[in-house]
C-alpha cells in the first residue's frame, strides 16, 4: 500500500479520528505491556531493564517502542470525548477479550469506576497458518439480559489494536441480535490499521492510525510473544525471522529474562 492508496482509503471510510499517523516500512512497533504481569516477589526495575535491552539490542532496524501506561493515559481523553456524545444513562462500555484488558488493566483507566455498565466479552480467534481467519464471541448471560431490557442505546467498545475490524464487526452483529432495540456503536483504541473495515460504527477514535508498505505490519505487544499458544508462537517466529536477525541470541535472552519476572496465568 503506497501513500496515494493510503490517502484514497481515507476518503471512503467510517469516521476514524486519529491523533497521529505512522507509516511502517521495516520497523516494528512494540507495545510494552508486561508491567501489570509482574510477579509479586520480583523487581519492576529489573523488568524495565530487560524490556529496554530487548528494544535496544535485539532488532536489526530502529524500533518504535510505546509504553502501555502512557498509551492508556492518552486513551482516557478519547474515551471522555466519546462519552460526551451519548446519554450515559443509556450507555455501556464493552471490553472484548484481553486486548481491552491491556488498556483498562493499567491503573490510569479503570472504567469500572464509571457510572455505566461494563460488559466484558470473551473472544476466541481462529488461527490458520499463523493468520487470524475469524473471531467468535460468547455473550455472557448478564450482558444478554441487559440488552434485552431495552435500556441500552449506545455501546462504546475499547480495544488495544484494531487490525482488521473483525472483532468490532462480530461484536456489533451479535450484540445487535441480542438487543430488543437498535444500538449505536462507537470505539476507542490505541491503534487502528489502515485499511480496516469498521462499518456499522458511528465513530472510531484512536491514538495512532498506522499503515504499512508491506503486507504484514509489524505491531504487537511483548506479552503476546510470551503466551503459550499457536498464534503467539507463530508471531514470535516471524518477528525473529524478519526483525531480530542482527542479534537473535539477545532477543531470546531478554525474552527469557522477562518471562522469569512475570506471570501470564489467566491471560488469553
Amino acid at each position: 500500500m503506497n501513500a496515494e492508496q493510503f490517502a484514497e482509503s481515507k476518503l471512503n471510510r467510517p469516521p476514524i479520528t486519529a491523533i497521529s499517523e505512522i507509516c511502517v516500512y521495516n520497523n516494528p512497533i512494540i507495545i510494552g505491556d508486561v508491567n501489570r504481569f509482574l510477579r509479586p516477589n520480583k523487581s519492576s526495575t529489573d523488568l524495565d531493564l530487560a524490556v529496554q535491552l530487548l528494544v535496544a539490542t535485539a532488532f536489526e532496524n530502529p524500533v518504535l517502542y510505546l509504553n502501555a501506561t502512557q498509551l492508556t493515559r492518552r486513551t482516557k481523553a478519547l474515551l471522555d470525548e466519546t462519552m460526551n456524545t451519548v446519554d450515559l444513562s443509556r450507555t455501556a462500555i464493552v471490553l472484548p477479550g484481553m486486548g481491552a484488558q491491556s488498556v483498562v488493566g493499567e491503573n490510569n483507566l479503570d472504567v469500572r469506576l464509571m457510572s455505566v455498565p461494563v460488559f466484558e466479552i470473551p473472544t476466541q480467534r481462529t488461527v490458520e497458518n499463523g493468520k487470524v481467519t475469524g473471531v467468535t464471541i460468547t455473550l455472557p448471560e448478564r450482558v444478554t439480559k441487559w440488552l434485552q431490557t431495552g435500556l441500552i442505546d449506545d455501546l462504546i467498545v475499547i480495544e488495544d489494536v484494531i487490525a482488521t475490524g473483525t472483532t468490532l464487526r462480530v461484536l456489533r452483529n451479535e450484540m445487535q441480535k441480542a438487543s430488543s432495540n437498535p444500538l449505536q456503536f462507537q470505539a476507542v483504541s490505541w491503534f487502528c490499521r489502515r485499511p480496516t473495515d469498521v462499518s456499522g460504527y458511528k465513530s472510531v477514535r484512536v491514538i495512532y492510525e498506522y499503515w504499512s508498505a508491506v503486507s504484514w505490519p509489524a505491531l504487537n505487544s511483548i506479552s503476546t510473544w510470551l503466551k503459550d499458544d499457536e498464534k503467539a508462537k507463530v508471531i514470535l517466529s516471524r518477528y525473529k525471522e524478519r526483525y531480530a536477525k542482527k542479534y537473535p541470541p539477545g532477543f531470546d535472552k531478554q525474552l527469557a529474562t522477562i518471562r522469569g519476572l512475570i506471570t501470564l496465568e489467566g491471560a488469553s
